[in-house]
């Protein structure tokens, strides 16, 4: 399968492809605002993740206590590393994610500025090329 997606996206021209010349046509910023949104769907997800699945763990190991069979019976201890488990790592994933959204956030605030100062330039009567 990871052959046919490397096939695909190179036919595509996506191999390689930076996030801030991804989609160049686009206002200034563009991509990073997307990248911004994206992102920020991960970290709700992540930390979603953290509040539900201790609840989720300790809701199992109640039903297993309650209606599981009598030879079986669960271990407290499994159940708690499960749950603190989940919630740390989520924990954990939501920290880096809002890292790396204050990360773009700060480059998409100096895009921005950069292109203020370019429309400024514009208005005075200098031309300004891009590559």
């Amino acid at each position: 399968m990871a052959p046919i997606a490397f096939i695909a996206g190179a036919s595509a021209g996506r191999i390689g492809a930076h996030r801030l010349t991804d989609n160049f046509s686009g206002g200034p910023g563009e991509s990073l605002r997307e990248a911004i949104d994206e992102l920020h769907l991960d970290a709700t997800a992540h930390i979603f993740m953290a509040i539900l699945l201790p609840i989720l763990a300790f809701s199992i190991y109640l039903s297993v206590l309650q209606y599981g069979r009598k030879r079986i019976t669960p271990s407290m201890p499994l159940f708690a590393l499960l749950g603190v488990g989940a919630f740390v790592y989520g924990l954990m994933r939501f920290l880096i994610l809002r890292r790396a959204i204050d990360t773009l956030r700060e480059g998409l605030d100096a895009e921005i500025a950069v292109s203020q100062e370019l429309n400024e330039l514009l208005r005075d009567g200098f031309r300004v090329a891009s590559e």
